[in-house]
């Protein structure tokens, strides 16, 4: 699969760009039909223990391509981290099923890799070992390990700091390693549950460029769950609207924002402002009208 430069983009304001091979359009990337996902029907309910409960996903049925960069977007309660944990593996639900790689989805695996809203770093290993944790986990040569963890802090922007604890790190800093340490084992999928939430404005706007950066250069299937529309537009190519509890979808859109995106040019475009616009009266209107 390639990803080339649209031609809507010619002349619109998107300044070229050039990449590590001085190509003006993202090199090819590899895509694993293993990170094929789909959501059947899918619907969780919270038992109280007492014949009540909370539903919290009811009949979510959405199919993700290999390769592609999907965004859940939703208010906070709406079910989104529901469904990403039963991707992960995490929770199972309690109707329909989640298929990856068209296999049902019964336990987590190194298929599925997960960034958190807090990156969750061990105090007391350095920043290299945090992001060899898996591998390491797992009884992978010290050596082999060493040498991806640093071919991947050199991705991320964290080449320097291989022997910084975490505490000596700011916010981004720390993402940037929690997303080494997903991205180390090659998982075909990565899962994201609004990671960026808790950073100031410019160092969120950094870490979306970052993600896609790396996201084109190793073709993994991405669904990434936040409830900023802002955020969404900017880095998927397409937007899954998720409806107040219990999630359905309200409304699924597929993006015709060119790439490479510049988020200052992006905010003024007017496919973006009237995407945008859509999106908000998709999400205003009471329960989502569905």
């Amino acid at each position: 699969m390639s990803v080339a430069l649209p031609a809507a983009s010619a002349g619109a304001g998107w300044p070229e760009r050039l990449y590590d091979d001085g190509a003006l359009t993202p090199p090819p990337r590899p895509v694993d039909p293993r990170a094929s996902i789909v959501f059947e029907n899918v619907s969780h309910r919270y038992d109280d223990g007492r014949g009540g409960g909370t539903e919290a996903v009811a009949d979510f049925s959405a199919t993700l391509e290999p390769g592609s960069f999907v965004c859940l977007l939703g208010p906070s309660g709406c079910g989104k981290s529901t469904l990403l944990n039963i991707l992960a593996g995490f929770e199972k639900p309690t109707g329909g099923q989640v298929l990856v790689g068209g296999r049902p989805v019964l336990r987590p695996g190194p298929d599925r890799g997960m960034v958190f809203q807090e990156p969750n770093l061990l105090p007391w290993r350095r920043v290299i070992d945090n992001i060899a944790l898996g591998p390491d986990l797992a009884g992978r040569p010290k050596k082999e390990t060493r040498r991806a963890a640093k071919r991947l802090m050199e991705m991320t922007g964290l080449s320097g700091f291989e022997n910084h604890a975490p505490y000596e790190l700011s916010g981004g800093m720390k993402q940037r390693v929690a997303l080494a340490r997903a991205w180390i084992s090659e998982p075909p999928i990565l899962v994201m549950d609004e990671p960026f939430g808790a950073l100031d404005a410019q160092t969120r706007i950094s870490m979306q460029e970052l993600l896609v950066d790396v996201w084109l250069k190793t073709g993994s299937t991405i669904l990434f769950v936040t409830h900023d529309v802002d955020e969404a537009l900017f880095l998927a190519d397409r937007v899954i609207v998720v409806t107040p509890r219990p999630g359905r979808v309200a409304r699924d859109v597929v993006s015709p924002l060119p790439r490479p995106r510049v988020y200052e040019n992006l905010v003024v475009d007017p496919r973006f402002a009237r995407l945008k616009q859509e999106i908000w009266l998709t999400m205003r209107r009471s329960d989502y009208d569905i």
